[in-house]
């Protein structure tokens, strides 16, 4: 499965693979799977 990475903060790397699931990456190569909701609320918290 291809990925596309959608932004870079810093060490962590947020990437989109082709079934539409979300990825964020560590430099240090942890990895953890993100639901575009739990994404929207960490936005909204942000800003």
């Amino acid at each position: 499965m291809e990925s596309a990475v959608i932004l870079q903060i810093g060490e962590f790397k947020l990437s989109q693979y082709t079934d539409g699931s979300l990825l964020i990456t560590k430099d240090s190569g942890e990895s953890m799977e993100i639901s575009l909701e739990t994404l929207r609320n960490m936005w909204d918290w942000l800003y």
